[in-house]
């Protein structure tokens, strides 16, 4: 199995550039904002996602990590901390953090298309 940090790397190493969706929602207006990983460091048992724009995702080194090709799932994290630019830090004890590539379909949730 694939560490944490080396799943990360070798996402953004084909996604250059991300939209966020956190697990109360996404981060900007959707399909708008975009990501790069400035750096990805791992300090005890936390991985820190350093974001390109002085933001950072910091989940304990056991949440999983699934490539799923269009987009990075995080989950199963007990907290994850969001530090956004400029902003106080959002703390999530449960849900999923989606990191969508850009170009690519959200795929942590369904949408309804008979509206």
């Amino acid at each position: 199995m694939a560490e944490p940090v080396d799943v990360l790397r070798e996402f953004f190493a084909r996604r250059r550039k991300v939209h966020l969706v956190m697990p109360d929602g996404w981060v900007g207006r959707p399909y708008d904002n975009w990501y790069g990983l400035a750096s990805a460091s791992v300090d005890g048992d936390r991985l820190t996602i350093g974001l390109d724009t002085e933001e950072s995702i910091v989940v304990p080194l056991d949440a999983v990590l699934e490539d799923v090709g269009g987009s990075l799932l995080i989950s199963g994290f007990d907290p994850a901390t969001f530090h956004p630019y400029g902003a106080d830090a959002r703390t999530y004890r449960e849900g999923l953090i989606e990191l969508v590539g850009v170009g690519a379909q959200q795929v942590g949730t369904t949408t309804d298309d008979e509206g």
